[in-house]
Order: structure tokens, then C-alpha cells, then sequence
């Protein structure tokens, strides 16, 4: 991920205030700055989960609860493991594989993503950020996003 100076300065900054509050191992302070490093801010994680309110749960949090999951893991054959995560997540077996992307869902997820564009285009217009908005697009079209799939 391509990063500005103004960016870079912000993100460890913000690392900076977050490791102050924050007691960690020395593993995930040098898991988080490698993580920063890379571009991505403390309050991002390398699944794009949110919480209930729809917030991005913080990289530390998912990094904590992946390494207990590996530790969990350790020594299990691919397919105890894979049973004990969907366990651990409450997934059922058939959850799992009613995962099924038919043309219809699809379309429906994709008119839910233009409703929440349109929305947020709206709102970015009448705070006065519009131009800015479009600007930074321009600027940052041709970069992938976090999390990108390809």
C-alpha cells in the first residue's frame, strides 16, 4: 500500500499515542509496527472485521486472537483444526457450506454497496468535501485497497 508522507507521519503518530495506552508483548509491538509500517493504521486488520457497530475491530485485537487460534491448533490435523475454528466462531457445518453466491445474492449485495456509495457521496457533498473527495481518488486510483482481492 503506497503511502504519503503526511500519511506516514499520521500513522506513526497515532502508533505512537496507541502504544502508550496499550500494554503488549514485544511479538505484537513488532507485529504492529511491521503492520504499520506497511501502511495501515492500528484501528485496521488483516480481515477487514468490524465490531457490532460496524467499526474496524483494532490489528492488535485480531493479531491476539489469531495467535490464540494457531496456538489452539497446533498439532491438529488440517481437518480437526478447520472443525475447531468453525466451533470457536459458532459456524455449524451447514453454515459453512450454504455459503453459496447465486447470481441473485450477488446482485443484491451489489445494489446494497451502490445505496451505501450513493449515501456516502451524498454526505461527503454536503460537508464540503467533494472536491477534495475527488481529488483523492484521482490521486489513488491506480493503488490497491487493503485487503484487495485479485
Amino acid at each position: 500500500m503506497r503511502s504519503s508522507k503526511e500519511r506516514k507521519r499520521f500513522l506513526k503518530q497515532e502508533l505512537k499515542e496507541y502504544e502508550k495506552r496499550m500494554p503488549m508483548t514485544q511479538d505484537e509491538r513488532r507485529e504492529l509496527r511491521e503492520w504499520i509500517n506497511a501502511g495501515y493504521s492500528v484501528h485496521e486488520n488483516t480481515c477487514c472485521a468490524v465490531d457490532d457497530g460496524n467499526k474496524p475491530i483494532d490489528f492488535l485485537d485480531i493479531y491476539r486472537e489469531e495467535e490464540a487460534l494457531r496456538k489452539a491448533t497446533a498439532g491438529m490435523e488440517s481437518e480437526e483444526a478447520r472443525k475447531y475454528v468453525l466451533d470457536y466462531y459458532g459456524w455449524t457445518e451447514e453454515t459453512a457450506e450454504k455459503e453459496e453466491y447465486t447470481v441473485e445474492i450477488l446482485k443484491d449485495r451489489v445494489r446494497e454497496l451502490e445505496r451505501k456509495l450513493f449515501y456516502l457521496e451524498e454526505f461527503i457533498g454536503q460537508k464540503g468535501f467533494w472536491k477534495e473527495s475527488q481529488k483523492y481518488i484521482e490521486e489513488y486510483r491506480g493503488e490497491p485497497i487493503p485487503f484487495e482481492i485479485k
